[in-house]
């Protein structure tokens, strides 16, 4: 489990500095001690809000039967601790090639018997070096979270506490980055089949106080061009007509609280293609073709 893998490391990727993170103050209140993960408080939004908040303790998330705890220093997550056996270091390392079954078996015993965590007993082993075993950390801790972006339902609560870069090992990821690649790297059907569900009678809006703190982050993960595509508030019905990277973009924001969809009013709606060509019987002029 989490308790035997863990390991103490850093990350070798740039982080966004503290006086980045430091003006990332919140435009949206602090954050209340529990609520729902709803379609009003995203776990990506969340993760943004602590950041912008530099907020220290402990997130712990649940849905079912799943439950994840994200512990966070100075709005960074450091350490995540997670009950899915899918997510233990061990399975991942397996399941990318960086062990086999026999090799995992073989580890996951020296550390029972010498009681030491996995990670160093994979050093010990000679299966990896410590350096590349800080490495494997990190990316575990980052693939825990971005796992937890896209959660349409459960619950959280946050626990504040200063002293937790004391508690857990610190595997840093910034918290940006790591929230707007999770978004981006996705399921596709499921990120179409989300826009569909609110129906495709809306535009984007992206929400400017936060676009201008983050646009620099937006357009390294999207791409400039989107970004500047996005700034035009599109209808949905010309972001899925275009590149799937902009109706996935512009979910990935939705997500996060960077932007919102707004209903199209009544007559610039698109005509279905079965009424296009009908005259109309109303003095109103007849609704324009997106």
């Amino acid at each position: 489990d989490d308790a035997v893998e863990g390991h103490q490391t850093g990350s070798s990727r740039r982080l966004t500095t503290p006086r980045e993170v430091k003006r990332l103050r919140s435009w949206r209140g602090l954050l209340p001690d529990a609520s729902s993960v709803s379609g009003q408080k995203t776990v990506a939004a969340i993760l943004l809000q602590l950041a912008e908040q530099q907020r220290s303790g402990s997130l712990d998330l649940r849905r079912d039967r799943l439950r994840k705890v994200i512990h966070v220093l100075g709005g960074y997550p450091i350490f995540v601790q997670s009950n899915l056996r899918a997510e233990t270091l061990g399975q991942l390392l397996i399941s990318r090639g960086g062990l086999d079954e026999e090799q995992h078996r073989e580890v996951l015993a020296l550390a029972q018997e010498e009681r030491i965590k996995y990670g160093e007993a994979l050093v010990r082993a000679g299966f990896m070096s410590e350096a590349d075993v800080m490495l494997e950390l990190v990316q575990q801790t980052r693939l825990k979270v971005q796992n937890t972006l896209r959660w349409r339902t459960g619950e959280w609560s946050f626990t504040d506490d200063a002293e937790i870069g004391n508690k857990v090992p610190r595997c840093t990821v910034d918290p940006v980055e790591t929230v707007l690649v999770g978004l981006r790297d996705c399921d596709v059907h499921q990120v179409l089949a989300g826009i569909f569900e609110g129906g495709i009678e809306r535009r984007l809006i992206l929400e400017e106080p936060e676009v201008d703190l983050y646009g620099t982050s937006i357009a390294e993960t999207f791409g400039g061009e989107v970004l500047e595509v996005l700034e035009k508030a599109p209808t949905l019905t010309e972001l899925l007509a275009g590149d799937p990277a902009l109706a996935v973009a512009a979910e990935a924001l939705v997500q996060a609280r960077l932007a919102r969809y707004e209903e199209l009013p009544q007559r610039t709606r698109a005509v279905p293609a079965a009424t296009r060509g009908r005259r109309s019987t109303s003095r109103e002029a007849p609704a324009l073709d997106q």
